[in-house]
């Protein structure tokens, strides 16, 4: 999926990057990784802050038909870097399975709520923009189907020579873990149409639309784009 920068509430600015999502490494393939960063208004990473999250997965953007909501209560790290595998929190609502991932493309909506006594703030609904593989072959590819009609007998092949066999070799080592990747914010060139965002989006504009001209971030107020970070 592509980077997004999501904020609400200029009285108490918090920026959480999505990372983007993985396959969770499991057996049943029920649940994905989703990855954040924590920063200021200043894109300062946000260390050892603990934050409640609120998901749900949706089948309009409105959030109106909810096939499933959870909640996980996480504290980033010393990166401020937060992960979370959706799938596996704390069951609101529906189950993971009633997803549907095939006749229409699902919505993510994620909220969170600091440890300053305030409510929930959203961070806008996005769609999925493509079906995980694992996810929708769960419910197509995996699935069992009719037994097809038993073919002819083919001919008996030639006889082969024997062949000796050979030693088994011994088992090779696990090979080391490969580093973490570096997050890594999208540049847009475009304003992001108002049919698909809601007040408190934020995008990183390259300064195309910025009346500086600089590279910078710019927030969503429900009727105007404002310039974030600027001299």
């Amino acid at each position: 999926m592509d980077r997004l920068i999501a904020m609400n509430n200029l009285k108490n600015i918090l920026v959480i990057v999505i990372l983007g999502f993985s396959i969770h490494s499991s057996a049943q393939y029920d649940a994905f990784t989703y990855q954040g960063l924590l920063v200021d208004e200043n894109t300062q990473a946000i260390a050892n802050a603990e934050v409640e999250l609120l998901v749900t997965i949706s089948g309009d953007i409105l959030v109106q038909w909810a096939y499933y909501k959870e909640s996980h209560f996480i504290t980033s790290d010393e990166n401020g870097t937060i992960s979370l595998n959706i799938g596996r929190g704390n069951l609101l609502e529906g189950t993971f399975e009633s997803i549907d991932w095939l006749s229409s493309i699902p919505y993510l909506t994620v909220e969170y709520a600091l440890n300053d006594n305030q409510r929930f703030r959203s961070l806008g609904t996005i769609p999925f923009e493509a079906v995980m593989f694992c996810l929708e072959s769960k419910h197509v590819v995996c699935k069992n189907g009719y037994e097809g009609v038993q073919g002819p007998e083919g001919e008996i092949g030639p006889q082969g020579s024997a062949a000796s066999n050979g030693a088994q070799g011994p088992q090779g080592p696990q090979g080391p873990q490969g580093p973490a990747g570096r997050p890594e914010m999208r540049m847009r060139d475009e304003v992001p149409s108002s049919n698909i965002i809601s007040e408190g989006h934020v995008y990183l504009d390259n300064g195309a639309n910025r009346a500086d001209g600089k590279p910078g971030l710019r927030y969503y107020d429900g009727n105007n784009w404002i310039d974030l970070g600027g001299d």
